[in-house]
């Protein structure tokens, strides 16, 4: 996941590169829960961007993301 201009990309391992924007962490968390209904059993976040905003966005993941999923269960 990275973000920018208000945005988070998602590329999925072994598919062509392609970015999905989410513009916020509900939007991250649906998607992440459609990759694990599909079968998906780990998911990766390549933090692509400015390498002094990696801690920031790994934060924002654990921040504003896992809360989300944390009652998920599949």
């Amino acid at each position: 996941m990275h973000r920018h201009r208000g945005g988070c990309g998602v590329r999925i391992e072994g598919e062509p590169h392609r970015e999905h924007e989410a513009d916020t962490a509900s939007d991250v968390a649906a998607d992440i829960v459609k990759f694990c209904e599909a079968g998906c059993r780990t998911i990766v976040f390549d933090l692509i961007g400015p390498y002094e905003e990696r801690i920031e966005h790994t934060e924002a993941i654990a921040s504003d993301v896992l809360p989300l999923l944390a009652s998920y269960r599949h």
